[in-house]
């Protein structure tokens, strides 16, 4: 799905800022459009663009529904047809992702009387300290996992909580 939206990663999708936080684009018209009056072309799987403003709305139904014909021709479900509980499965993924995604855009989005500096600076603070606190994990896993190979001696393993079995 991030291919189809065209990222990489969750964080990717604030490069698409004039999309996301901007009014009256020619593509929110569209939607716009599409949804209270079913005219125009609708979505397309093609550089996938996503209604941000309306998660439920037609507009994201229409793209869902394109997403499980994609998901067929990948070979999701093997080579029998789709059942009800696959859809059922492949909508939760969809507007799952959709709803994480949410979360980055809000995130992002500048605050009252935010210039886009202030913006950016911003959100790599805070990118900073989620890494720091990555690395505290990352760190405590390498000394746990070293000292239950037996290269290291320590006594204080507590916070270790599987056994060497786990290992092999």
């Amino acid at each position: 799905m991030n291919e189809l939206i065209g990222i990489k990663h969750d964080a990717d999708i604030t490069r698409f800022k004039n999309e996301l936080y901007s009014d009256n684009t020619p593509l929110q018209h569209e939607m716009a459009l599409f949804e209270s009056e079913g005219k125009g072309d609708g979505p397309s799987l093609n550089s996938m663009k996503i209604n941000w403003k309306n998660i439920r709305g037609p507009w994201n139904e229409a793209l869902f529904l394109k997403f499980v014909v994609h998901c067929k021709e990948e070979g999701y479900g093997g080579d029998k047809e789709l059942t009800e509980a696959d859809e059922d499965e492949i909508r939760c993924i969809f507007f799952d992702r959709i709803s994480r995604l949410v979360t980055v855009i809000n995130a992002g989005h500048p605050r009252q009387n935010e210039t886009p500096k202030e913006t950016q600076l911003r959100m790599a603070a805070k990118n900073s300290n989620l890494r720091e606190r990555s690395r505290q994990n990352t760190r405590r896993l390498e000394v746990c996992m070293s000292t239950i190979a037996g290269n290291e001696q320590t006594s204080d393993i507590g916070y270790c909580s599987f056994s060497s079995q786990d290992m092999t």
